[in-house]
């Protein structure tokens, strides 16, 4: 009797648990947005962002394609050096740190190569914006790109102005179709989730509230599966602990395999170039 007492007990809170899951899931996610089916094939995907730890935000996309035989390329426009250093370093130490965290992003997401330009942090918006598009278009010309990701040149996700320039530059470059490139996709968010950000990261609410806001999702990629890998990511960058508590609320208090079946989803704006 008591060992069916007890079977029942925990029956009924892993029954409680996933309609609890199922609950925030839907209060955080948009349902009208449709899930878009990666394919089995084999074509390449180019992230240009402008920081170390500005590819958590598609860590699962990522991860997901790399699961489904597509090759995955990231380029960096500084080494994030005028970020928080998570008391693990000295200021001027800070990039090269930061690089260091950014091979073993490589490492968890196996992406196909990893780049890192040299542009000053927190200060592209005062460079040569043409000679910032020169050293992007360098790159896409080694990689030939089918699908360009990036950052809207509205508010840079939330609110970083070097995200709105990386996002100004390739856009303009994309634009110019000198590339073979199929889509652009602009890392975006719904409505549902912006609300939940204003109320729990303090960058969304500093920076967000006076913006013209971001890009209406066209799509979404399920990503529950490739949860440990986003969550791998996320510890990878170790001097940024406190950046990373703040723009993924909670990830350190719930087990990851819970964390992301609520946050499950990853949201992109669709730019059609041909």
């Amino acid at each position: 009797m008591i060992i069916k007492a007890v079977i029942i007990i925990i029956l009924s809170i892993l029954f409680l648990l996933v309609l609890i899951t199922a609950a925030l899931r839907s209060y955080i996610n948009d349902s009208k947005i449709a899930i878009k089916r990666i394919r089995k094939t084999s074509e390449k995907y180019m992230a240009v962002l402008a920081h170390p730890d500005d590819e958590v935000m598609i860590a699962g996309t990522i991860a997901k394609l790399k699961a489904y035989g597509h090759h995955v390329h990231l380029l960096y426009l500084t080494h994030g050096e005028d970020g928080p250093t998570g008391g693990l370093c000295l200021q001027e130490e800070l990039g090269k740190l930061r690089e260091k965290e950014l091979n073993h992003v490589k490492e968890i997401l196996r992406a196909d190569s990893l780049t890192i330009l040299d542009y000053p942090d927190r200060y592209l918006i005062s460079q040569d914006k043409e000679e910032i598009k020169k050293a992007i278009s360098e790159k896409m010309e080694m990689i030939n790109p089918d699908y360009v990701i990036t950052f809207d040149d509205t508010i840079g996700l939330y609110g970083h102005s070097d995200h709105k320039t990386c996002g100004e530059m390739v856009q303009a470059l994309v634009k110019e179709k000198k590339f073979n490139i199929r889509n652009l996709y602009i890392m975006t968010l719904p409505e549902s989730m912006i609300k939940i950000a204003l109320k729990m990261s303090k960058t969304f609410k500093d920076n967000y509230k006076n913006s013209k806001g971001l890009p209406e999702c066209d799509f979404c990629i399920e990503i529950s599966r490739y949860g440990h890998a986003k969550l791998g990511v996320i510890r990878a960058h170790e001097t940024q602990w406190q950046v990373m508590g703040d723009v993924q609320p909670l990830y350190n208090k719930i087990p990851y395999f819970i964390y992301y079946r609520i946050f499950n989803r990853e949201y992109f704006s669709n730019i059609r170039i041909k």
